[in-house]
Formats: structure tokens, C-alpha cells, sequence
């Protein structure tokens, strides 16, 4: 007679097994033709583009069952590719998936893209989010099908995306086929994301053609300061990857020698400048040297390389500053008597001991003039004898101007734009 146990444990442990091999088969089920058509217009909003990659959601694979797909020789495409795409999506660990999923994406073709793009959005109702992935996949689609998935943005998307995708998608476009892609943008320019894909136009033609790319942003945008900036910000990151740090001062160099608003060589100055003080705060400042006797010199970086420069040594970032001739616009040197009053309101007797070592010259009258003002407006008596030291009274009655100083955070974003007073 069998044991009523043994057979309740059994039938209990058979149910277990067929719900786990049926969960399992239903989790990593790829989308069929039914189930991951294009989506049509009015359908849910993109990709969220500020969610953080979710690894490990519950039902995730730990590892590939497929292995690297440059691993095989044997040409992926259709249902085969989009199973092993989306089986690649459930892979939890982050290092494991991001290489299968490059690996797969080369195989990608346009007959593929609206159903890989369908996954996202399936993965987006179960509350998993994919950045590295999404990233990725958009300029692909852009090399195998610009024009397709440029049409698709015209309907589809969330509206606010729309921009971004198109900057992405006219990336890879232009990297795979840059005639193709600027006959678009020349056939489109009313399109309301024209300048989305004329700024990845350009991205991605600078990747496989500088020279091209910065001849065409010459053509199509000078005179017009946004446009013309937008393009040498990719020209310029384009230059360093190409060229490293000095290599993109040279291509900077080559630009037509125009300093007017609008023209390649003044829009680039801001972009060379944030890259060479990102790597190197004296490299910014020597550049900005050699500038600053030319139609060239840029007061707004000066100053801001004065700040960064003062992060690490305020009587550093002063002597750099009293070394450069005065503004063309201003008459005054550049943040000298901003840069002495942060200091002073910090370690006052280490500034007062620079200013006493300051041989006579202008920029001496400057800071003298910047200080005793300084010490008025805390109502120190001693205020009077600095300002009796100005050997050039004229310092004490200049003008004052406005400019725009950048306020740079120390943290590797760009700088942020203020209006200040310049005052001696």
C-alpha cells in the first residue's frame, strides 16, 4: 500500500516543477510577428530617458544560454536575432549583457528595428528600463534605415524625444552613408527636428571624415552663432578622439582665421577650451594666453580659468591674471579684482601679502583699487590707505561693465553662464 505522504510530497513537487518550466518558457519568450508589430501613432511614450538600468529583476537570466553572438560566424536575422535580442535582455548581469547586445545589434537590419524597438517598449510596461541598450540601438538603426526611422519619428515618439532620436539616428546614418543623410537634411529643413539630425549629420560624418565635416559646418553655418556651435561642439570632441589634446588646438588653428560671431573658430574657442581644461587647468590657461592679445582672447574663459586655476592656488590664478594685457572691451583685467575678494574673504592676510609684493604696474592699480573697495564694504578702516596707493587715480573712477562669467562647479559639467558687475 503506498505511503499517502510520499504521494502528496510527489504530486506537490510535479506541480512545482511543470509552474517553474512554464514560467520560465513564458518570461523568456521572444516577441512573436503578432506580439512585437511596429507600434502605431498615439501609442506610449518613449524609452524614459532619465531611468536607471534596472539588473536583476525578478524572472531575469543570471547568464547567456547563447553565448557571444561574434563568437558564432552564422549570419543572425529575423526571429532568430529578435529571440536572442530580447532573451539577452533578461541577462541580470550588466557586463555580460551590454557585450551580448553589441554583439547582437551588428546584425541588425531595417527589417528588424521596428520590433527591436517594440521590445523596449514591452520591457517599459514591466517596469524594466534598459539605458545602455536603448543608447546603443538608435544610431544602428540610423546606419541600416536613417530615412525609415526618420519617417517613424514624424509620428511616433513622445514629442519631446523626438529631437534627441533624430541627433542620434542622423548619427549613425551619416557614419554609414553621409551623402544619403545630407540629401535628407537639405530635402527636410523645415522638418521640426532638422537641428536634432543636422547636429548628429555632423557627429557622425566628423567619426569617418573631420576634414568633410568641418568644411560643411563652414558652409551651411556661418553667421548663425547657435548652429555653427552646435556643430563644433562635435567637430571638436571628434578633433581630440582623433588627435588628442594639442592635435585638436592644431585643427583649431586650421579653422579660417575670422573672429566674427558666428564663424567656426570663435564658436569652437568655448568647446577646445572645455575640453583642455577638463584635462588640464594649466593647458587651459597657457591656451588662453596665447589668445589673449587676439581678436581671439574670450574674457568670459579667462575668468572661468582663473576659477579653476584658484581651486588649487589663489596667488597661482592671480599672477596668471595680472600677466595677460587688459580687455579690449573692458580696459581691465580680467577677474582680477573678482578673483582678489574671493580670496581675501577667505585667508585675507595671505592677500594682502601678494598685493604688497606686486611691482608698480596697471594691473597693481587694479587689484589695489579692487581691495580697497573690498575693505569698504566690510567698513574697515584700512580701507582708505590701499586705495591712497593707486598711483593711476583714474582706476578709482572707471566705469563699470557688465560681462558674462562663467561659474564653473568643479564637478566636470559644463560651466554655468552668471552676469557679474567687473569692478577694478
Amino acid at each position: 500500500m503506498r505511503n499517502p505522504q510520499l504521494v502528496l510530497v510527489a504530486a506537490v513537487l510535479g506541480s512545482f516543477l511543470v509552474g517553474l518550466a512554464t514560467g520560465y518558457t513564458l518570461f523568456n519568450s521572444p516577441p512573436t510577428a503578432s506580439t512585437a508589430a511596429g507600434p502605431s501613432a498615439g501609442s506610449d511614450l518613449a524609452h524614459p530617458t532619465d531611468a536607471k538600468t534596472t539588473g536583476g529583476a525578478t524572472g531575469a537570466r543570471q547568464s547567456s544560454s547563447f553565448g557571444l553572438a561574434a563568437e558564432s560566424d552564422a549570419p543572425l536575422s529575423g526571429e532568430k536575432l529578435r529571440a536572442q535580442m530580447w532573451t539577452t535582455l533578461t541577462i541580470s548581469d550588466e557586463n555580460e549583457r551590454h557585450a551580448e547586445w553589441l554583439a547582437l545589434l551588428k546584425h541588425l537590419t531595417k527589417d528588424d528595428a521596428l520590433e527591436v524597438r517594440d521590445m523596449f517598449r514591452k520591457m517599459d510596461k514591466a517596469g524594466r528600463h534598459f539605458d545602455f541598450e536603448w543608447y546603443s540601438f538608435w544610431p544602428r538603426w540610423g546606419q541600416v534605415d536613417g530615412e525609415g526611422a526618420l519617417e517613424f519619428l514624424k509620428t511616433h515618439e513622445w514629442p519631446g524625444w523626438r529631437n534627441d532620436a533624430a541627433t542620434m539616428l542622423a548619427r549613425g546614418w551619416a557614419s554609414a552613408d553621409p551623402d544619403a543623410a545630407r540629401r535628407w537634411l537639405d530635402a527636410h529643413p523645415d522638418s521640426p527636428f532638422h537641428d536634432g539630425a543636422e547636429r548628429g549629420y555632423f557627429d557622425g560624418l566628423a567619426r569617418t571624415n573631420l576634414p568633410r565635416a568641418t568644411q560643411e559646418a563652414i558652409a551651411l553655418a556661418t553667421g548663425d552663432s547657435d548652429r555653427m556651435s552646435h556643430a563644433m561642439e562635435s567637430l571638436a570632441e571628434r578633433a581630440l578622439q582623433q588627435y588628442s589634446l594639442s592635435g585638436m588646438v592644431d585643427w583649431w588653428n586650421a579653422l579660417p582665421d575670422d573672429p566674427a560671431s558666428g564663424t567656426a573658430k570663435r564658436e569652437a574657442i568655448g568647446h577646445v577650451w572645455y575640453r583642455l581644461q577638463f584635462a588640464d587647468p594649466q593647458k587651459a590657461a597657457d591656451w588662453m594666453s596665447s589668445l589673449a592679445a587676439t581678436p581671439f582672447r574670450s574674457d568670459m574663459h579667462i575668468g572661468q580659468t582663473a576659477d579653476r586655476l584658484a581651486q588649487n592656488s589663489s596667488s597661482k590664478a592671480m599672477d596668471w591674471l595680472a600677466s595677460l594685457p587688459p580687455s579690449s572691451t573692458s580696459g581691465m583685467y580680467t577677474n582680477l579684482g573678482t578673483q582678489l575678494r574671493s580670496w581675501a574673504g577667505k585667508d585675507q592676510p595671505a592677500a594682502e601679502s601678494w598685493l604688497k609684493a606686486q611691482p608698480v604696474t596697471p594691473a597693481r592699480d587694479q587689484a589695489y583699487t579692487a581691495y580697497g573697495y573690498y575693505l569698504q564694504s566690510q567698513n574697515d578702516p584700512a580701507a582708505q590707505q590701499w586705495l591712497d596707493a593707486v598711483q593711476d587715480k583714474a582706476w578709482l573712477t572707471k566705469t563699470y561693465n557688465k560681462t558674462m562669467h562663467l561659474s564653473f562647479s568643479g564637478d566636470g559639467k559644463a560651466p554655468e553662464a552668471k552676469e557679474e558687475i567687473i569692478v577694478p
